[in-house]
């Protein structure tokens, strides 16, 4: 393998198979190379303290990497890819601090969603709350509007859609709690340390703590419990026992 560092610019990103190209200039002539992201090597790299985390890396990334062998021998690669800065993404991050509403397509991997910004084409992780609606193919066709949050960290970024779909009965909670009213839910699950009782379907669910008197009786999976809604948002919903009317 050739120790000697080179400076690139990466042009894609295959999230899923965890490979990236790499465009760079070595002996006045433009060149491409495609190197690995697994998180094999980049621990590799920790090991050898030479970067301190792992890196998401995206299109726009100036990286250093050495060439070497790829293991079949029949070609060269990138090896020992080291993130430098990015100005595209900064200047992103930078925007969201004034006007934080853009554009872009809705994309799957696995069974996680990405949006990718239609100017900058970078990659932001869709946080999607568990009462909204998962993008339909047709809606990933689409330009979607999104927003950023956490963009003071480029390494905790993600991304929030404009017009969030909730499920019907995430509307209903709300009014439920509107009105203050006693709900009649059954247990879907006791552990050690909490009761699980879910509402309107089962299709909302919340968290109970256990009785503080270790003597007391405690419910068991279809038993029903009498419980309003104290606080709802699209992260989390909080209810709380009361007594039987």
């Amino acid at each position: 393998m050739d120790d000697t560092q080179l400076e690139g610019t990466i042009t894609f990103v295959q999230h899923e198979k965890k490979f990236v190209s790499i465009e760079y200039l070595h002996n006045g002539k433009l060149k491409n190379i495609n190197g690995s992201i697994k998180d094999a090597a980049q621990q590799k790299l920790i090991d050898e303290k030479l970067i301190k985390k792992f890196h998401h890396f995206r299109e726009g990334d100036e990286v250093t990497f050495v060439l070497t062998r790829s293991i079949r021998g029949d070609k060269m690669v990138a090896d020992r890819i080291r993130f430098r800065f990015n100005n595209s993404l900064s200047n992103l991050l930078h925007k969201a601090k004034t006007g934080n509403q853009f554009s872009g397509y809705i994309k799957q991997v696995d069974d996680q969603y990405f949006i990718k910004e239609i100017d900058s084409y970078h990659f932001f992780p869709l946080r999607l709350s568990p009462w909204e609606h998962r993008p339909t193919v047709q809606e990933m066709e689409q330009l979607a509007l999104f927003s950023l949050e956490n963009y003071t960290n480029p390494d905790k970024v993600t991304a929030l859609l404009v017009h969030r779909q909730f499920i019907p009965e995430y509307k209903k909670a709300m009014t439920l709690l509107d009105k203050k009213q006693v709900i009649e839910a059954p247990v879907l699950k006791v552990t050690p340390h909490a009761i699980y009782v879910g509402f309107l379907g089962n299709k909302i669910q919340g968290k109970l703590s256990l009785p503080k008197d270790k003597d007391a009786p405690v419910e068991k999976e279809g038993d029903k419990i009498s419980i309003i809604i104290k606080y709802i948002s699209p992260e989390r919903i909080v209810v709380e026992r009361v007594k039987p009317i």
